[in-house]
């Protein structure tokens, strides 16, 4: 697999269905989210997106680093996103 296969399109808008989806959660776990803002969201036109770049920083926000003889926090950063995008887009 080459850099190309592995990059996430930064500019991607999402909505309810499928940041639930990427993240493995309910959707009515995230409009709970939404209603407790907890979660990043944009409202547009009535309608909740999200924009994956502030939805992966987010998760981010929220990990736990292993140490450092383990693995980089940026080498976990970059599996994570990886492995969350291509579980959304292959499910």
């Amino acid at each position: 697999m080459n850099a190309s296969q592995n990059t996430i399109p930064f500019s991607a808008v999402i909505d309810v269905h499928t940041v639930a989806k990427f993240i493995g959660v309910s959707e009515s776990k995230i409009r709970q989210w939404i209603r407790e803002k907890r979660i990043p969201y944009i409202q547009l036109d009535g309608r909740i997106v999200f924009l994956i770049t502030e939805i992966i920083e987010w998760l981010k926000s929220k990990q736990v680093t292993p140490s450092a003889d383990k693995i980089s926090s940026e080498e976990s950063s970059a599996v994570i996103s990886n492995k969350l995008w291509h579980k959304a887009i292959n499910n």
